[in-house]
C-alpha cells in the first residue's frame, strides 16, 4: 500500500543518511567535520591537477552545469583516467544526453569502487545533497587508494 511504501522509503532514506554521515566522518583527516566546501575543493582540485583536456569546475552543488553529467565524468577520470571511454561522453546539451552522461558517470564511479546511492535523475535535476554524495563517494575512493581513509 501507499502507506507501507512511504514507511519503506523513509527507512531507506534514514539508512542512507546514517551511512553518509559515518562516511563523511571517515573522510576527515584532522578530526574536523567535512563540509560541502571541503568536498567541492577536493573535487575541483582533483580535476585541476589531472591530465585532462577540459577542467570543469563548480562553485556549489546547486551549480546548474552539474546537470550535464560532464563534471562527474571528469571527476572520476581525474582519479582513474583509463576507466573513461570518451567516445561515450556527450556534450550534455539535450535532456537525453544529460541522462546518458549521468548514467555513465554513475557506472564509472561504481566501476572504480565508489559506493553510489544517487540516480541519474538526481544529477540531471541537480539535487544538491545527492550530488554531494556522489562527489564524497569518489573522494572516499581516492582517499582509500592513497591510504588517507580511516577505517
Amino acid at each position: 500500500t501507499a502507506r507501507n511504501k512511504k514507511l519503506i522509503l523513509g527507512f531507506t532514506w534514514q539508512l542512507m543518511r546514517y551511512h553518509l554521515l559515518k562516511f563523511l566522518a571517515s573522510l576527515s583527516v584532522d578530526g574536523k567535520q567535512v563540509t560541502d566546501k571541503d568536498v567541492i575543493a577536493f573535487c575541483n582540485n582533483s580535476i585541476q591537477k589531472a591530465d585532462l583536456d577540459k577542467k570543469p569546475q563548480i562553485k556549489s552543488f546547486n551549480d546548474e552545469s552539474i546537470s550535464s553529467g560532464i563534471y562527474f565524468i571528469y571527476l572520476v577520470a581525474s582519479i582513474e583516467p583509463d576507466i573513461v571511454n570518451w567516445e561515450l561522453v556527450t556534450d550534455g546539451e539535450s535532456d537525453e544526453d544529460q541522462k546518458l552522461n549521468a548514467k555513465y558517470a554513475i557506472s564509472l564511479a561504481r566501476k572504480m569502487g565508489a559506493i553510489i546511492f544517487l540516480l541519474p535523475e538526481d544529477i540531471v535535476e541537480v539535487r544538491n545533497k545527492m550530488c554531494m554524495t556522489f562527489c564524497a563517494a569518489v573522494m572516499a575512493e581516492s582517499y582509500k587508494r592513497s591510504g588517507k581513509l580511516k577505517k
